[in-house]
């Protein structure tokens, strides 16, 4: 399952799955059906494997769920979940009248790009293989946004002991600090959209101990212990640039950011296909992205 795999790195990754492995079955998720649909007619033009479109609400338990149960009835078990979707936010944030409007923003934004990609998390571990593996795409500018976060909440995040309820607890927190207007001082990044992103990373190396080790949730779920694994992707920060057209005129060079670009999509469309191969991939930095495997992300 691709989610975002209608455009951009999702697309190419796709587009890389289907074209080295012939009996794949891939789920195309995007947020509207239309979207999914097109991508998956494009995607099955030259290939044998099937394409399957449908439509995702991150937001939304119910769609989640609604996927999760096709999945199940149909084939049993998921060997890849790729998440794309939201690398870079869909437009510059509105300016806000006062801090009440800021929250109202941020909690939007968590919700789409923290809360419902664990809830995704949450639903389909269930259905891993057993050596499955869990691969989220992460923007630059969350490794940014943990530069300029303060120590404790860093430490709260890091905390060994830390649990998908708490990081729930910290995003939390940090709405109510925009609330206040106190974000800043606070210890909470400046962007939202870098700070959720942030998040993800945290969500990715608690996910991936708990499969590691069989704790916390892989435990309750029964996957612990079994090979399968959680992995954040790190693109370099021109290539997302490059990959938004109204981005580009602040990029130096856009040839360079295109290369960059093409580079990220090859390193991240081979890395899932090694996943899917049950070949192993460690932490490493290479052509433009930068990858984590399970808990050694920070």
């Amino acid at each position: 399952l691709v989610v975002g795999g209608h455009t951009g790195i999702g697309y190419a990754i796709a587009h890389r799955l289907m074209e080295k492995e012939h009996s794949l079955t891939l789920f195309i998720a995007a947020p509207t059906f239309e979207q999914a649909r097109k991508a998956c007619e494009q995607l099955t033009q030259k290939a044998i494997a099937e394409a399957i479109p449908v439509q995702i609400d991150l937001t939304s338990l119910g769609s989640i769920q609604r996927i999760a149960k096709v999945i199940q009835r149909d084939y049993k078990e998921l060997d890849l979940l790729i998440n794309c979707e939201g690398l870079v936010p869909p437009s510059p944030p509105p300016p806000f009248a006062n801090a009440t409007q800021a929250a109202v923003y941020a909690r939007q934004v968590l919700a789409r790009e923290f809360h419902g990609p664990l809830r995704l998390v949450l639903e389909l571990v269930k259905l891993l293989r057993e050596d499955g593996a869990i691969m989220h795409m992460v923007p630059a500018s969350a490794l940014y946004a943990l530069k300029e976060t303060g120590p404790g909440v860093v430490k709260a995040m890091l905390d060994p002991s830390q649990t998908f309820r708490g990081l729930q607890g910290i995003a939390r927190s940090y709405v109510d600090s925009i609330g206040s207007g106190s974000n800043m001082r606070t210890g909470y990044p400046l962007s939202v959209h870098a700070g959720a992103k942030m998040l993800m990373l945290a969500l990715t190396r608690i996910l991936g101990a708990a499969l590691g080790e069989g704790t916390g949730v892989a435990a309750v779920l029964g996957r612990g212990g079994k090979n399968a694994t959680a992995f954040a992707c790190v693109p370099d920060e021109n290539s997302i640039t490059a990959q938004y057209g109204r981005y580009a005129a602040s990029v130096r060079n856009a040839t360079v950011a295109a290369g960059a670009m093409f580079k990220a999509q090859c390193e991240a469309s081979t890395t899932a296909f090694s996943l899917l191969q049950r070949k192993n991939v460690t932490s490493r930095s290479h052509n433009g992205a930068t990858f984590f495997n399970n808990a050694k992300i920070f």
